[in-house]
């Protein structure tokens, strides 16, 4: 029996309405993992973990730990071959993310390969330590810098693409 995890596509037509969070990313100019006509049934049987761009396992990642079952990936979830299912598909993206539970949004990735977790710096903090003058109580007081995250978000890939 094969333990390798998969992710399976569900044709949203077989499945009773179910919570699911959507990813929102970048492609980039890599070439990327997309369902097609041609491979359709193979991944309705599942997709080997390890064959998904880091974006997409990462939002597979945040999407278990958050106790979610469904990830909405456009590129996977839209068939790229056919006009009419890209075409009526993609009229229905703005309702796809509304309608999401949450979506993961891999501002930071140029491209489907980077993937979404990864360190962060840290502010510095500093710690001071206050005597009590009673000698009975002492106290501890850290003080950091907040990072300004804002105004680096606003310059992500995922912000500045057209």
């Amino acid at each position: 029996m094969d333990s390798t995890p998969k992710m399976k596509l569900f044709l949203s037509n077989t499945l009773p309405k179910v919570k699911y969070v959507a990813l929102s990313h970048c492609w980039g100019k890599i070439p990327i993992l997309t369902t097609t006509s041609n491979n359709l049934s193979v991944h309705l049987d599942g997709v080997p973990f390890e064959a998904l761009p880091r974006n997409f396992q990462d939002a597979a990642v945040i999407t278990c730990t958050m106790g979610m079952e469904y990830l909405w990936i456009d590129s996977l979830c839209i068939l790229q071959d056919s006009k009419e299912d890209w075409e009526r598909e993609s009229a229905m993206m703005g309702q796809v993310y509304q309608n999401a539970s949450f979506t993961i949004a891999a501002d930071s990735s140029t491209n489907a390969h980077e993937g979404i977790l990864h360190e962060r710096e840290h502010a510095k903090a500093v710690h001071m330590f206050f005597p009590a003058e009673s000698g009975i109580t002492e106290e501890n007081l850290y003080l950091r810098m907040p990072l300004n995250q804002f105004a680096t978000i606003q310059n992500e890939p995922l912000n500045t693409q057209s």
